[in-house]
């Protein structure tokens, strides 16, 4: 009986994983490089027998890529990224971005091309979560107080990651870079997300809602499967990464109900898999590159270690923290791991790196990994050794400066209602950018050819009237915000709010009229629309941000 090679080749490479892993954890190392350990011993570079069909388990690693993002993004949930706090936002933005300058400068000084540094930069920009939190588990560290800013950090930069994944793929795709390409590929990108998130959050819910009522898991993993693979189609059908696809499709499932079903069930299918990407990984390590290029590796392993240890420190030293936690915080980065393999994959894919590069990310993987335990255990004693020789005078200054930041991100009432209004704000420009870039680009043809020289006017008013509910709550805040002490803020809140929708209805008739036409056809149809349809404006606003909320609603009750 014939037997497909594929199916071989998946029994040669499971029963390998099996074997070196089993050892990796009996001498407690992440298995995640057990995985890329077994790849290089079923590859073609071991001397040895190799797998007959690495296109098929090509095929099968793209799947992991996809399943590990859709598990990230079930366990990412927006609602963990507002309760974060001001300062693991603000320390993980800031030490992506120190990373990313120092990957691609140190890119440079290797001779490395420009997409190559950008590549570069992102892929040691990013700690791994897979392997923090293995060292976490084995250290017994995860309900330790630092533990949670780091694991605030992680979620903002997965958020960071998955926006490098899709601006990498614009770039990847027209293999150059300029900063007017940059900002247009990120309101691109953004604009995406957003009517993605949108439509999602109107439609999934309420599909995971009715397949939830028939207590069917086959049913519930078929489902979040499918929805999960469909976005990723559509992703690629817009020249994105398919790991953008399914982390959104993820991160809206995870606002529903059966969130915590849905990630058991698909658990098996993401260890399978993401086992196979990881051994796929361990296949391109050719340890005659790893020779060659011994001080590329070298170079940039230092430069994650210090580099991470240094970005870590800044940002929790910015952000107000302990010594001792800030000490732990920095040392608990100093890795590379899943993300950096999937960046550098889409490099691969892209045709934009060179083979030998993969090679040099995992070696400098493998390497901060098997440092970054020894880093942890002994971050007490480092802590204590600068606590030691800190001058008083500094120590002083750095609790005043502390206790001056704990009272300037408590956050005051004021302040929650501002940025509570300008989410709102951020969520209805979303909508309204959607249906202007639509119709300019989907529908104006049709106008000008029924109205002639005045079809760019019925178009501009066509996405006005469309636009007008979500227009008129960017403008006019809901009353309750003019209550009491808030009415001032409310006051305010309206004027900026004004001023912001004025620009962006100025920005958008761009492709229909001039910024001063829009302006004054939009001012005359606030005021008759004003005079004659306030109530039914609000009221249909209302309708639109019920049903949209009405899809937390069932995971809101079990919070």
């Amino acid at each position: 009986m014939h037997l497909p090679l594929l199916i071989s080749d998946l029994a040669y490479l499971l029963g390998v994983a099996t074997a070196v892993t089993l050892v990796f954890r009996l001498f407690k190392l992440p298995v995640v490089l057990g995985y890329i350990v077994a790849g290089y011993i079923v590859g073609p570079h071991f001397p040895g027998p190799s797998i007959g069909d690495p296109a098929s388990i090509q095929v099968w690693a793209e799947l992991g890529v996809i399943f590990l993002m859709f598990s990230l993004g079930l366990e990412f949930s927006f609602r963990k990224l507002a309760a974060i706090g001001f300062a693991a936002a603000v320390s993980g933005v800031l030490q992506v971005s120190i990373m990313f300058a120092l990957g691609y400068l140190s890119a440079k000084l290797l001779g490395w091309s420009e997409i190559g540094g950008l590549f570069l930069g992102s892929m040691v920009s990013i700690s791994s979560t897979m392997i923090i939190i293995k060292v976490f588990e084995e250290l017994d560290l995860r309900r330790q107080k630092f533990a949670s800013m780091v694991f605030g950090i992680l979620i903002v930069e997965d958020l960071v990651a998955i926006i490098i994944l899709a601006s990498l793929s614009t770039f990847g795709s027209k293999n150059s870079m300029s900063g007017w390409m940059l900002l247009q590929s990120l309101g691109q990108l953004f604009l995406v997300i957003g009517s993605w998130f949108i439509i999602g959050m109107f439609v999934v819910p309420r599909v995971m809602r009715s397949v939830g009522r028939h207590k069917s898991n086959e049913l519930l993993v078929i489902t979040s499967t499918a929805l999960c693979l469909g976005l990723v189609c559509v992703a690629a059908k817009f020249e994105y990464s398919v790991a953008l696809g399914a982390f959104l499709m993820g991160s809206i499932i995870a606002e529903t109900a059966d969130v915590k079903r849905i990630e058991t069930l698909i658990e098996p299918l993401r260890d399978i898999f993401g086992a196979i990407f990881f051994v796929s990984i361990g296949m391109l390590i050719d340890p005659g590159i790893i020779g060659g290029e011994w001080f590329a590796i070298l170079v940039i392993s230092l430069l994650i270690i210090f580099g991470k240890i240094f970005a870590g420190y800044l940002g929790s030293f910015l952000t107000g923290q302990r010594i001792e936690d800030a000490t732990k915080i920095a040392t608990s980065k100093a890795q590379i791991g899943e993300f950096s393999f999937i960046i550098a994959n889409l490099g691969l894919t892209l045709k934009v790196l060179d083979a030998k590069v993969f090679p040099i990310i995992v070696s400098a993987s493998l390497i901060t990994t098997f440092v970054s335990p020894f880093l942890i255990k002994n971050a007490f004693h480092v802590s204590r050794i600068i606590f030691l020789y800190t001058p008083l005078r500094v120590e002083a200054a750095y609790n005043r400066y502390c206790l001056w930041f704990a009272s300037q991100t408590t956050g005051s009432v004021r302040s929650k209602l501002a940025f509570r209004e300008f989410r709102r704000w951020l969520s209805c420009s979303i909508v309204v950018i959607a249906v202007y870039e639509s119709v300019a680009n989907v529908f104006i043809d049709n106008f000008q050819r029924i109205f002639g020289v005045s079809g760019n006017y019925f178009a501009w008013l066509f996405a006005f009237l469309i636009s007008m509910p979500f227009l008129w709550a960017m403008v006019f805040p809901p009353r309750r915000i003019f209550v009491r002490h808030k009415r001032r803020t409310g006051r305010r809140i309206s004027i900026v709010g004004s001023i912001l929708t004025i620009l962006l209805i100025g920005f958008l008739s761009r492709e229909f009229l001039s910024f001063l036409q829009a302006l004054a056809l939009a001012g005359f149809c606030f005021i008759l629309i004003y005079l004659g349809f306030r109530k039914h404006l609000e009221a249909r606003y209302r309708w639109f941000e019920g049903q949209f909320l009405a899809g937390f609603s069932d995971v809101s009750d079990k919070h």
